[in-house]
């Protein structure tokens, strides 16, 4: 079986690269408001579950219930992506997260909590994916560890710069507020989007990929062929990507959902020292990110694997956060503790950039939306289960401390395993290798 190759020209234009940064930035801002979204949950949870009488299982189904559909869409937005423009699905995806907050906004029950964050999340599914999709189409596969790193990195800072800001307004105003502010940054993201997203082409068959100075992707050595999906499925690289990721959603999801409410309820911290707290883990999981990036691309121009520069760099990320987390949890307060709780729920979130990254080489671009929408629609479900267990674990605990102590240590369990898989499995160079072999004409 031959493939076809291109011999395409790579040199790209000093325009092609501001629009792309600017496009990227912009994505960059969107998963900053994303992840405020999910994090505001877990900084009003105490009030919340105050107000409407929520148990600790109610409400670990409502953090976990997010995450419900988030599957699910995340697939179909993939599908999509594939098809149809990526400005456009993200414009109305940043317009669908302010109305489903919106129904908070007044009575709010149980149900009506429960229906608009599993509404959300369902909106929301899709976004890591087709936001990286986007991306992609701007920058060749040497290029991308930064960029994708970065939209990682909007994860972080999201929630480092609306922590403080979120619990300051709760503690102030009440936590409807904090919802309605975000309903309003999702619209304001939307109409600036409308005047500077682009769609990029690089990896395309687009007539118009010479309008910024540069052709498609000439190392894309798939250029119109097709990879098949029972093939591509049980690749090492795309099951250890969605294995590994799985542990990392586990963790993210419990430090926006659980450790807000661990550090004010079983710790004894105010609301708004809570706020600047939790910013901690996110702000060493920002720089993370930035070193993982620079020296993935290091790493890789030097001539070493796609695998040490990025499947082992991940699975070590998670090895150090399930011991972390080991040791946080056997703890009963103090600094230490506190140090342990930001290196565990830190290093874990590189595997994201990572694996987004990995998909990437593995296929064809116009197959690259849908793989990146399956990876995250398997992966997320760490995100339902996490919040979910820790809940039932907490609730039928003899104490609290034991509760968050039991429900802690399965994470490490959990993020150990993922560890182990990323390194064992993710060989991006080696799988991408046999599937360009069993590669069609499209």
């Amino acid at each position: 079986m031959t493939t076809k190759t291109t011999t395409e020209p790579t040199v790209v234009s000093a325009a092609h690269r501001r629009r792309a940064w600017t496009v990227t930035i912009m994505l960059f801002v969107l998963m900053m408001i994303n992840f405020a979204d999910k994090a505001v949950l877990g900084l009003a949870a105490t009030e919340i579950r105050r107000e409407i009488h929520l148990t600790d299982q109610q409400y670990g189904l409502v953090s976990g219930g997010f995450f419900l559909l988030f599957s699910i869409t995340a697939l179909l937005g993939g599908v999509l992506a594939d098809k149809f423009s990526t400005k456009r699905i993200l414009f109305w995806m940043a317009i669908g997260w302010s109305v489903c907050i919106a129904p908070l906004l007044g009575m709010v029950t149980f149900g009506v909590l429960l229906a608009s964050r599993v509404a959300l999340g369902a909106v929301e599914g899709p976004t890591f994916g087709i936001a990286n999709h986007s991306m992609q189409k701007w920058f060749s596969d040497k290029d991308r560890n930064g960029p994708a790193a970065l939209l990682e990195m909007g994860a972080t800072v999201g929630v480092i710069v609306a922590a403080p800001i979120l619990t300051a307004v709760i503690a102030t105003q009440g936590w409807r507020p904090a919802f309605a502010g975000l309903a309003v940054l999702g619209v304001i993201w939307a109409v600036i989007w409308l005047f500077v997203g682009k769609e990029g082409t690089i990896g395309t068959t687009s007539s118009h990929a010479g309008e910024a100075g540069y052709q498609a992707e000439g190392a894309s050595r798939l250029q119109g062929m097709k990879v098949p999906w029972r093939r591509l499925l049980v690749s090492g690289t795309f099951v250890g990507a969605v294995l590994a990721s799985f542990a990392a959603y586990w963790s993210m999801a419990v430090l926006l959902s659980w450790i807000p409410a661990y550090l004010e309820e079983a710790l004894g911290y105010e609301k708004k020292q809570v706020g600047v707290l939790i910013v901690a883990p996110w702000l060493l999981a920002a720089v993370v990110l930035v070193v993982q990036g620079v020296v993935a691309r290091r790493l890789m121009a030097a001539g070493r694997s796609s695998w040490i520069g990025r499947g082992l760099f991940g699975g070590v990320g998670l090895l150090v956060s399930g011991v972390t987390t080991f040791v946080f949890a056997s703890f009963t307060s103090g600094v230490a503790q506190f140090v342990f709780l930001t290196i565990a729920m830190s290093l874990s979130g590189m595997i994201f950039a990572i694996s987004t990254t990995v998909c990437g080489e593995l296929v064809p671009p116009q197959q690259r939306g849908t793989v990146l929408g399956l990876y995250v629609a398997i992966a997320s479900l760490g995100a339902v289960l996490g919040p979910i267990v820790t809940g039932r674990i907490i609730g039928n605990a003899a104490d609290l401390s034991s509760g968050y102590e039991s429900a802690l240590t399965v994470m490490g369990v959990v993020l150990l395993i993922g560890g182990v898989v990323a390194i064992l499995m993710m060989r991006p160079d080696r799988d991408a290798a046999r599937l360009a072999r069993f590669a069609k004409e499209s």
